[in-house]
């Protein structure tokens, strides 16, 4: 891999080299060496094209060379300076070129200033002995491979108006532990984190729409992955014998799972399948060897070949009606799949679909199904029972290819296909109770359907009104039986001259007195004494006095 990237280098450098000699040749570009630094000034500016090998230890590069500021360090200018340990990057300096620091193979310390703003394509590649980076928040692009290769690296920080993650990015940065992703980033690129064994777990902001094919694979300690729900594409292998994951979500938003995406991932036990996939890829989960359970969404219409070969530890796999293709090798090598149920969308069971399901002992094939390739089943030597949803005539009329020694040894149940016709039981709705129609088919099995939503209670009221002293009431019935009371509470006696207007009751004095008809006060009697009393009352009203007669009665 090393030897071809070093030829994918000089490829790279011969073409940057042909395009600066156009560019230069035909302005006012003038070249001078300067102590270890050969220089192209143009503008006023300077570009460091090339530097002596020589060099050597803790470099500072120079702000200005020649009386002009230094704004960019050129394509190879420090390739394969093995001797330097150390190098400052000034202010000023606002790109740095393609493989500008390839090969620095002893390089431990790095300091870029906060006026760059790019970095090429492969700047800081095979510089194995560096340790750590900081990228500062100027930086805006970063090029693929940028530091790939640099084995002894252990974090980084990606500054926060990066967009993407590069091709290789950080391919084969075998220490790497920690690495922080900012929430501008959209996507991860094609073998961005490739072969990064110490990288434990990697947190993929919201808004990351790609990760791109083998953009983590073999990232073999990964135990941990979460996909954000923005995400919208997986490339091909891009989890691929991450032999350390446990646990997947997918999320909604993904629509297919792509060619090898989990591979060789031999503790992955968990997966969850959003019902947004319509395909799942060739060798999608291939040795997969602790899967012991996965559900197949009912939009998925293909399954690639060699999609779930090798899950040893897989028992029971069923394939939804919705699926129409099955590839070859499909299961083949899954040793303890022990039942299968193949969906009714399926009409060919292809070559080494369960080849070498050596525990399997049922499987169930629709009548949709007619062709059985050869090698579809050899070595199924446990397979005892086949439940064929169709007729005898039907089966014997499937083409059977060869060495499917499984099938010849099992019992074939020909399941009933149902068919329904209405019944003569009918209910009706009643007041709580839906209504229903019975189905039966010849067979004697049945189904109900409702028939008409429950009627809900419709009441009829009796009313007892209230009195003075006794609670009304209102009684509703239903025609069901179903009934219930309202009770109407007394209104009260509604006095005037202590006589109640309703129902002529008199009101008592305090002290439970004689009511007005038994009393025997002056202010009851009549003739000459009532009188008397009369004249009494027009003095109690002139002084606004108002006695009480000891039956209660007011006398005014």
């Amino acid at each position: 891999m090393k030897k071809q990237t070093k030829k994918l280098i000089i490829g790279i450098a011969v073409v940057m080299l042909m395009m600066t000699v156009l560019c230069f040749s035909a302005s006012a570009a003038k070249e001078f060496t300067s102590g270890y630094y050969t220089c192209l000034v143009n503008d006023g500016k300077v570009t460091i094209t090339a530097v002596d090998n020589a060099i050597s230890g803790d470099v500072t590069i120079p702000s200005k060379l020649g009386g002009y500021d230094v704004t960019a360090i050129g394509s190879f200018a420090f390739s394969e300076c093995e001797d330097v340990t150390s190098i400052v990057i000034p202010d000023g300096v606002t790109s740095i070129g393609t493989c500008a620091f390839v090969d620095c193979l002893n390089l431990t310390n790095l300091e870029i200033s906060d006026s760059v703003t790019v970095i090429e394509s492969l700047a800081f590649a095979y510089c194995e002995s560096l340790p750590d980076i900081v990228i500062p928040d100027s930086v805006e692009t970063i090029g693929y491979g940028a530091f790939e290769h640099c084995y002894a690296l252990t974090s980084i920080t990606l500054p926060d108006d990066i967009t993407n993650i590069d091709e290789f990015m950080f391919a084969y940065c075998s220490k790497l532990t920690d690495v922080t992703i900012p929430d501008s980033v959209t996507s991860i690129g094609y073998a961005a984190f490739r072969e990064c064994c110490s990288l434990e777990e990697i947190t993929i902001p919201y808004g990351v729409t790609v990760i791109d094919d083998d953009a983590f694979e073999c990232c073999c300690a990964l135990s941990d992955i979460a996909i954000p729900d923005s995400t919208e594409t997986i490339g091909h292998e891009a989890f691929k014998g991450c032999n350390s994951l446990k646990k997947v979500t997918i999320p909604n938003s993904v629509t297919s799972i792509s060619d090898s995406m989990f591979s060789y991932c031999e503790k992955l036990t968990d997966v969850i399948i959003p019902v947004s996939v319509t395909s799942i890829g060739e060798y999608a989960f291939t040795d997969c060897v602790s899967l012991a359970d996965i559900t197949i969404p009912e939009n998925v219409t293909s399954i690639g070949g060699s999609a779930f070969s090798g899950c040893e530890s897989l028992t029971n796999i069923i394939i939804p009606d919705s699926v129409t293709s099955l590839g070859e090798y499909t299961f083949c090598n899954c040793i303890n799949l022990e039942n299968a149920v193949i969906g009714d969308g399926i009409t060919s069971i292809e070559s080494g679909s369960f080849a070498y399901c050596e525990n399997l002992k049922s499987i169930t094939i629709p009548s949709s199904v007619t062709n059985i390739a050869d090698y579809a089943f050899p070595g199924c030597n446990n397979l005892t029972d086949i439940y064929y949803i169709g007729s005898q005539e039907e089966w014997d009329n499937i083409i059977k290819g060869g060495f499917n020694d499984g099938l010849w040894n099992a019992e074939i149940h020909f399941l009933h296909t149902h068919s329904y016709t209405h019944s003569s039981y009918i209910k009706d709705p009643t007041c709580t109770e839906d209504g229903y129609i019975v189905y039966t088919c010849s067979c004697g099995d049945t189904y109900a359907e409702k028939n008409a939503p429950a009627k809900g209670h419709s009441h009829t009221s009796v009313t007892t009104p209230a009195t003075c002293t006794a609670n009304g009431k209102v009684v509703y019935t239903c025609s069901c039986g179903d009934s219930y009371t309202e009770t109407i509470p007394t209104t009260g006696h509604d006095y005037h001259n202590s006589v109640c207007s309703k129902c002529g009751n008199v009101k008592d004095a305090p002290g439970e007195a004689p009511s007005s008809k038994d009393c025997s006060h002056l202010c009851h009697k009549s003739g000459f004494m009532g009188f008397i009393w009369k004249i009494v009352q027009f003095f109690w009203k002139l002084f606004k006095m108002n006695p009480v007669c000891e039956c209660g009665m007011a006398h005014y």
